[in-house]
């Protein structure tokens, strides 16, 4: 850090440039200090944070949606500027039907080869694409097996062709 003015935190003793201090700790301590508050109030009184959480999604609508794509995309092994790239490759539109509203919760739902990393969690190589609620679930439902969702896609032809 020569060069750069150091302040030492009152918490983990460490020095750090002073533009990572709120008081007299630095930001990493601050935001260990407020997880374990929400941690103690979250034991001492489930229901109480359940109602201050809700609370906060309703008047905070914006950050709350931002803080919950954030996670799922991390859990999905994307950033935000991947999963906007994605998206603008895409066309800002599902990858499988090409509408351009997500339906469901009104969130894109990324798509992954859950051969690879399993049913819940992705990495960047097997993530497929970004789908609509309705391709998402449908493909889920279908098993992931394009085997499955041709011979779904050549019923509905043949019914679709004889006009049945």
């Amino acid at each position: 850090m020569t060069g750069v003015a150091a302040r030492v935190c009152q918490r983990c003793d460490k020095a750090r440039p002073t533009d990572q201090f709120k008081y007299r700790k630095c930001m990493e301590c601050v935001r260990a200090d407020a997880r374990e508050r929400q941690r103690q109030i979250r034991e001492r009184d489930p229901e109480a944070y359940r109602e201050y959480l809700r609370t906060y999604r309703r008047e905070n609508p914006e950050k709350a949606a931002l803080w919950v794509q954030t996670k799922q995309l991390a859990y999905m092994g994307l950033t935000i500027e991947q999963f906007d790239e994605m998206l603008a490759r895409q066309g800002g539109c599902c990858a499988i039907c090409r509408r351009d509203a997500p339906g469901g919760k009104g969130r894109w739902h990324v798509d992954h080869d859950h051969r690879c990393c399993g049913r819940k969690r992705a990495c960047p190589k097997c993530v497929r694409g970004l789908l609509c609620f309705n391709c998402n679930v449908a493909l889920g439902y279908l098993g992931d097996d394009a085997g499955v969702v041709l011979a779904a896609a050549d019923y509905l032809m043949r019914f679709t062709e004889d006009g049945s």
